[in-house]
C-alpha cells in the first residue's frame, strides 16, 4: 500500500467482470459445487441440484479452475 495525498491505495489492478471467462465442460462437471465454495464473486451457484454460473460476475481470478477437482473448467483469456 502507499499513502498518495492522504489516500491510501493498493498497487494491484482494478479487477472488472468480463465476458464468458469460464468455459465448463459438462461432459467433465459432476456438480460437486467445489466452484460455488471457492469463487470470491459467487459467479457460480446450484439451480435445481446443477451448477449453474453467471458469466457478469467473473473477475477471471482462476479460483475456480484451480479447485475444480475434475478439472472441468478452463479460463479463457480474451
Amino acid at each position: 500500500f502507499r499513502n498518495v495525498t492522504g489516500v491510501q491505495t493498493c498497487a494491484l489492478p482494478i479487477l472488472v467482470p468480463l465476458e464468458i471467462p469460464v468455459i465448463r465442460d459438462e461432459s467433465e462437471c459432476v456438480n460437486c459445487g467445489a466452484c460455488v465454495s471457492i469463487c470470491p464473486t459467487g459467479t457460480f451457484r446450484f439451480e435445481d441440484w446443477r451448477v449453474v454460473a453467471d458469466s457478469g460476475k467473473c473477475i477471471q481470478c482462476g479460483a475456480c479452475v484451480v479447485g475444480c477437482p475434475q478439472r472441468a473448467l478452463k479460463l479463457v483469456l480474451k
